[in-house]
Order: structure tokens, then C-alpha cells, then sequence
């Protein structure tokens, strides 16, 4: 579950609860298991939501492109944001693959 925040326009702000409904475990990297996305359900935070914005927020969420990581207990799941050399260094996350 998530937040986003869609600009529409050149003002236009739209905001919307982004539950994911359905991933597949594409594999582990340590004790991180990695899902990969393939069904979502946007929640809009917002009366008068654009209908065409959202089923094209959701084909784009749903197109198998977008990841996430689990890890169990209290440990931090892998950033998979950060290639291997840049986490190992504790870098912070790079807000360029981040979303």
C-alpha cells in the first residue's frame, strides 16, 4: 500500500491510496524476498477523480514493471532502488528509480 500523487495538468493534483492486490515472487536477494506487481486497486483520496486517469494509472501499475521487497521480522528489506556497489557504500536511495 502506498500513496501517489498525479499531476494532471498544469495545476490539477490527483491523490490516490494504491493497494496492491496481486504480486508473484520473482525471487530473494539475502533474507529480502522480491515481488514483482501485477494487479492494483487506486483508491481516490479525492471527490471528482478522472476515471480515464486512473485506469491508465492502474494499466500502467499492472504492466509487470514495478517491484517491491519483504523482508521478515524487524529487518530492513533490500532498497531496490541502489544497485549492489551504492548499498554496500550506505548510500541513500536514488530518488530516480524510486516511486
Amino acid at each position: 500500500m502506498f500513496t501517489c500523487n498525479l499531476f494532471t495538468g498544469e495545476e490539477e493534483i490527483s491523490f490516490f491510496l494504491v493497494l496492491v492486490t496481486g504480486c508473484t515472487s520473482v525471487g530473494k536477494i539475502n533474507d529480502s524476498e522480491i515481488f514483482r506487481i501485477n494487479a492494483t486497486q487506486l483508491v481516490p483520496l479525492q471527490d471528482g477523480q478522472d476515471e480515464e486517469i486512473i485506469a491508465e494509472v492502474c494499466k500502467l501499475l499492472n504492466s509487470g514493471t514495478f517491484y517491491f521487497s519483504v523482508c521478515p521480522g524487524d529487518q530492513q528489506p533490500i532498497d531496490l532502488t541502489l544497485c549492489s556497489q551504492r548499498r554496500y557504500e550506505g548510500c541513500e536511495p536514488d530518488n530516480r528509480f524510486f516511486w
